[in-house]
């Protein structure tokens, strides 16, 4: 009976680390995770690239903002810009999110913006713009304030009293 209880427990605990190194064996490994999602997304960047050259249309590099209107329309970037996550349904509004300085950006600079935009805003593009937006508060509550002390100090209401003195016209 103890030889046959001992070959069991031996082929159980055999068993048990044949079925573990199997099972990590077959987990992917996150570093090649990594490295496929990388190349995909530098073929994807390629593929836009490709596209966007092809779209400039007097060879200089840049992409106008009537350049990707018209290419918009022929359906193929649109198309392609969705299965990057990237719903285009106005081409002026997306050429003035992604550079709204200027009406024609470089590629590179086209191509890298559409591959920051694609997909779901992440947790961390949102606590990104929760900091940004306390910034421009404070800067405009600072504004606030110095605009209300230079209005009471030519109203003649250096007191600081939140109520500003209305002048006669006298």
């Amino acid at each position: 009976f103890f030889v046959a209880f001992m070959q069991i427990a031996v082929m159980n605990i055999l068993t048990g680390i044949f079925v573990e190194q199997a099972m990590k064996l077959a987990r992917p490994d996150r570093d090649q995770l990594a490295y496929k999602q990388r190349r995909a997304e530098i073929a994807e960047a390629a593929e836009l690239r490709k596209m966007i050259r092809d779209m400039d249309k007097d060879g200089d590099g840049t992409i106008k903002r009537s350049e990707l209107c018209e290419y918009i329309d022929d359906g193929k970037l649109k198309a392609f810009l969705m299965t990057l996550g990237l719903n285009l349904k106005n081409a002026d509004l997306f050429f003035h999110i992604i550079d709204a300085a200027k009406d024609e950006i470089d590629i590179e600079t086209f191509v890298q913006e559409c591959m920051n935009l694609r997909g779901n805003a992440s947790n961390f593009d949102l606590a990104y713009l929760i900091i940004h937006m306390r910034e421009i508060e404070k800067r405009q509550q600072e504004f606030h304030s110095e605009t209300m002390d230079t209005l009471r100090r030519r109203s003649g209401n250096p007191d600081g009293d939140h109520e500003l003195q209305a002048r006669d016209p006298d």
